[in-house]
Protein backbone atom coordinates (compact mmCIF):
# COMPACT_ATOMS: atom_id res chain seq x y z
CA UNK A 1 0.00 0.00 0.00
CA UNK A 2 2.82 2.39 0.78
CA UNK A 3 4.26 2.31 -2.79
CA UNK A 4 0.83 3.19 -4.21
CA UNK A 5 0.42 6.03 -1.73
CA UNK A 6 3.89 7.33 -2.56
CA UNK A 7 3.14 7.18 -6.33
CA UNK A 8 -0.20 8.98 -5.87
CA UNK A 9 1.48 11.63 -3.74
CA UNK A 10 4.23 12.13 -6.37
CA UNK A 11 1.59 12.41 -9.11
CA UNK A 12 -0.26 15.05 -7.11
CA UNK A 13 2.95 17.00 -6.49
CA UNK A 14 3.87 16.87 -10.18
CA UNK A 15 0.42 18.10 -11.20
CA UNK A 16 0.61 20.95 -8.67
CA UNK A 17 4.07 21.95 -9.93
CA UNK A 18 2.79 22.02 -13.52
CA UNK A 19 -0.15 24.25 -12.52
CA UNK A 20 2.18 26.64 -10.69
CA UNK A 21 4.60 26.79 -13.63
CA UNK A 22 1.73 27.40 -16.04
CA UNK A 23 0.37 30.21 -13.87
CA UNK A 24 3.82 31.83 -13.57
CA UNK A 25 4.29 31.70 -17.35
CA UNK A 26 0.83 33.19 -17.86
CA UNK A 27 1.51 36.05 -15.44
CA UNK A 28 4.95 36.66 -16.96
CA UNK A 29 3.29 36.95 -20.37
CA UNK A 30 0.85 39.57 -19.07
CA UNK A 31 3.65 41.66 -17.57
CA UNK A 32 5.71 41.31 -20.73
CA UNK A 33 2.81 42.66 -22.84
CA UNK A 34 2.24 45.47 -20.33
CA UNK A 35 5.88 46.58 -20.38
CA UNK A 36 6.03 46.33 -24.18
CA UNK A 37 3.04 48.67 -24.33
CA UNK A 38 4.71 51.15 -21.99
CA UNK A 39 7.92 51.03 -24.04
CA UNK A 40 5.95 51.61 -27.25
CA UNK A 41 4.17 54.63 -25.75
CA UNK A 42 7.47 56.03 -24.47
CA UNK A 43 9.04 55.69 -27.92
CA UNK A 44 6.05 57.37 -29.58
CA UNK A 45 6.14 60.25 -27.10
CA UNK A 46 9.89 60.70 -27.59
CA UNK A 47 9.47 60.82 -31.36
CA UNK A 48 6.61 63.30 -31.03
CA UNK A 49 8.68 65.52 -28.75
CA UNK A 50 11.60 65.46 -31.17
CA UNK A 51 9.32 66.40 -34.06
CA UNK A 52 7.09 68.97 -32.40
CA UNK A 53 8.82 70.52 -29.38
CA UNK A 54 10.96 73.08 -31.20
CA UNK A 55 10.95 72.68 -34.93
CA UNK A 56 14.13 73.68 -36.68
CA UNK A 57 12.39 76.31 -38.80
CA UNK A 58 10.74 77.86 -35.75
CA UNK A 59 14.03 77.89 -33.87
CA UNK A 60 15.84 79.48 -36.82
CA UNK A 61 13.16 82.18 -37.05
CA UNK A 62 13.38 82.83 -33.30
CA UNK A 63 17.17 83.06 -33.48
CA UNK A 64 17.01 85.61 -36.31
CA UNK A 65 14.43 87.70 -34.43
CA UNK A 66 16.57 87.50 -31.29
CA UNK A 67 19.68 88.65 -33.12
CA UNK A 68 17.78 91.56 -34.64
CA UNK A 69 16.41 92.55 -31.24
CA UNK A 70 19.89 92.43 -29.69
CA UNK A 71 21.29 94.56 -32.53
CA UNK A 72 18.52 97.11 -31.98
CA UNK A 73 19.19 97.11 -28.24
CA UNK A 74 22.92 97.60 -28.78
CA UNK A 75 22.31 100.52 -31.14
CA UNK A 76 19.85 102.10 -28.67
CA UNK A 77 22.44 101.80 -25.89
CA UNK A 78 25.13 103.23 -28.14
CA UNK A 79 22.89 106.19 -29.10
CA UNK A 80 21.87 106.92 -25.52
CA UNK A 81 25.55 107.07 -24.52
CA UNK A 82 26.33 109.85 -27.04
Amino acid sequence: MEPNLRADFQTSINAAEQRVEQKVEEMTGHFHEYFEGIRRQQDEMKLSMEKEFVRKDDFKEFREEWREAVRDLKSMIKQSGK
